[in-house]
């Protein structure tokens, strides 16, 4: 049985060839770019929404279902505000030599007493948080408690801006003067069947991080809109510059690699004016087998700056050339849809991380 020719020869015919060059790319990554801007641009409009509408909100206090925003102090007696504990085991292992340590989450838990934030105003205003509390910061503290298990840390900061969301009201204070266990002041306490949300991120954080991604994918896909393109210059060129010629075969040759066979014909291209070129002709096994040297045979040819040459009288894009490239394109969208805005772990992601070494160095 003779082997099938190389993929490399597979031409589409003249108008596949036009929508293999020029449409495919438009209608694939054209519109993953045109759709992953406009996903940038929107995702940008709700960060911007989003700061002035917590901005607005937290500007003055008032009482109410609001954001409180300002800067943390501790309470009379108190050396912290809100701490996150994440509890993680330990785990290594090796390969090829290399060794790694995988540390999987067991267990979290929250602490929270309650603190004060003392406002653009001024005015400080007394935060109760609640037992189910969500504090939304950074884990930046880790703990060894023996070789297998650490805790991953992430504590409310004095004089770190926070975002708090609540119900605000006047009611007492025991550290508020005028009284002798306190007075009335401003009170934040958890809005009824829902979690206080204490946050050292800025509103807009998610919305900003959103929008890089998608700018990132934007940037992916048009750099795979312009390979596309510039894998098809052979047809851009004989569609630009082509002409009829006709090309004589000066010699045959086929090459062989791992049981495939690749076929050529090196060919003297000439044009109706004359012109003369060599080029090469990666060629069927069938177109092989029938030209000998010294045949003739028409051709379409670019004399350009870009020159290249095909047998018959209409150019042709490449097989390979579209499929290469669609497969690209379908394992970006799969990509873009996989990696959206990575979950934090305050949102209920696992806190699971790894790094090289062994336990005993980490």
């Amino acid at each position: 049985m003779p082997p099938m020719p190389e993929l490399a020869t597979w031409h589409f015919g003249a108008l596949a060839s036009v929508l293999a060059a020029y449409v495919v790319p438009l209608v694939t990554a054209g519109l993953g770019f045109i759709y992953e801007v406009a996903r940038m641009m929107t995702e940008r409009k709700r960060a911007r929404d989003a700061r002035r509408a917590a901005e607005e909100e937290s500007a003055i206090l008032d009482e109410g279902d609001t954001i409180l925003r300002g800067r943390v102090e501790y309470a009379r007696g108190r050396d912290f505000a809100a701490k996150a504990t994440v509890v993680q085991d330990g785990s290594e292992a090796e390969s090829s030599g290399s060794w790694t340590v995988t540390w999987k989450e067991r267990a979290r838990t929250t602490e929270v007493v309650p603190f004060y934030v003392v406002h653009a105003s001024s005015e400080r205003a007394r935060v109760e948080p609640g037992p189910s509390t969500i504090l939304a910061s950074d884990l930046v503290a880790t703990e060894r408690v023996n070789r297998t298990t650490r805790h991953r840390i992430a504590r409310l900061a004095a004089d770190e801006e926070v975002w708090v969301t609540g119900l605000l009201a006047k009611d007492h204070d025991p550290e508020q003067a005028g009284g002798y266990r306190g007075g009335r002041a401003w009170v934040m306490r958890p809005l009824r069947r829902q979690p206080m949300i204490i946050s050292t991120a800025l509103p807009e954080a998610g919305f900003l991080k959103n929008a890089a991604r998608a700018f990132l994918f934007a940037l992916l896909f048009a750099l795979l809109f312009a390979v596309m393109v510039v894998s098809h210059t052979q047809y851009h060129a004989l569609v630009l510059d082509g002409v009829s010629a006709t090309a004589t075969v000066i010699g045959k040759e086929n090459h062989q690699s791992d049981d495939n066979e690749t076929y050529h014909l090196s060919v003297k291209i000439r044009s109706e004016s004359g012109k003369e070129a060599i080029d090469d002709w990666q060629v069927t096994l069938q177109s092989f087998n029938q030209m000998k040297v010294g045949d003739t045979v028409p051709s379409i040819a670019s004399f350009g700056a870009v020159q290249t040459s095909l047998p018959g009288s209409e150019p042709q894009a490449l097989f390979a050339s579209t499929l290469a490239t669609f497969i690209a394109w379908v394992v970006a969208v799969i990509l873009a849809a996989s990696f959206g805005r990575k979950t934090e772990w305050y949102e209920g992601e696992p806190t699971n991380e790894s790094n090289s070494g062994r336990l005993d160095d980490t």
